[in-house]
């Protein structure tokens, strides 16, 4: 009686530490099944507490913004996937410490503070015109881009302003990443510029005071083309083309006043 008791006993035992190594190894293989199932992606998030207007090349530079693995479901739209996009822009507003860095996290000189103060430091004005895909360089105009403008009226054309910095196109402001640049991290890279929509929009333009009339007249008067120029570019003397002189333009008339 006392051995069968004895074996009873061990064989509890032994079911136990069997149950015990079970309920381990299953734990242990639930973990590693978790861990395979759990996506995690790359994203920007910032290294520290970042003060509001503090700069994007600052930032990126003093490694404030550094690359973090997380969930990718954490990741919210917008979240950028270069620190490039960065660059010449400043913190909208304080950025704690963990948080993810997104295409508004940071925006541009012009956003960061009111247009105003930017119109007064140029002592200029700002005026918007309407232009539709074909008169407005096929919507490919970008904030922060300069034209030039030509008015054709009564049977002549010419160059009346040149060199005329882009405030505002398409609804976005200079220095404001589009979205189809701002691409989630997830998504493992940034998706190309896109061209604005087809459909024309509005302009919005940095003149003086004169200019600001003369965009006026001519949008009442003449019809109004634009071509896009680079950063670079100087004004240039260009002749009044007519029918007359389609072929053959006369010397070149001096160049309009136009660069900022």
């Amino acid at each position: 009686m006392g051995n069968r008791r004895v074996m009873v006993a061990v064989l509890a035992v032994a079911l136990a530490v069997f149950a015990g190594v079970a309920t381990f190894v299953y734990v242990e293989g639930a973990d590693e099944r978790a861990e395979e199932k759990v996506d995690t992606v790359e994203a920007f998030v910032a290294g520290v507490d970042i003060p509001r207007n503090t700069t994007g090349d600052d930032a990126v530079a003093r490694g404030m913004v550094v690359k973090q693995e997380v969930l990718r479901e954490s990741v919210p739209p917008g979240a950028v996937a270069t620190t490039d996009v960065l660059l010449g822009r400043e913190a909208a507003g304080p950025i704690g410490k963990g948080q993810f860095i997104v295409d508004s996290s940071f925006v541009s000189a012009v956003e960061a503070r009111p247009l105003t103060e930017l119109l007064q430091e140029h002592e200029t004005q700002a005026i918007a015109i309407s232009v539709d895909a074909t008169k407005g360089v096929g919507n490919l105009l970008q904030p922060g881009d300069r034209v030039n403008m030509i008015v054709f009226l009564g049977g002549t054309t010419q160059f009346m302003l040149q060199n005329v910095p882009v405030l505002q196109a398409n609804g976005r402001l200079q220095g404001e990443v589009p979205a189809t640049q701002a691409v989630a991290a997830a998504d493992g890279a940034a998706a190309p510029t896109g061209m604005a929509s087809a459909g024309g929009g509005i302009l919005v333009l940095e003149v003086d005071a004169l200019q600001a009339a003369q965009v006026v007249q001519a949008s009442q008067t003449g019809t109004i083309y634009l071509t896009l120029v680079p950063p670079e570019y100087s004004p240039v003397a260009t002749p009044v083309v007519t029918g007359e002189n389609l072929f053959a333009p006369e010397s070149p008339a001096p160049a309009p006043e136009g660069e900022q």
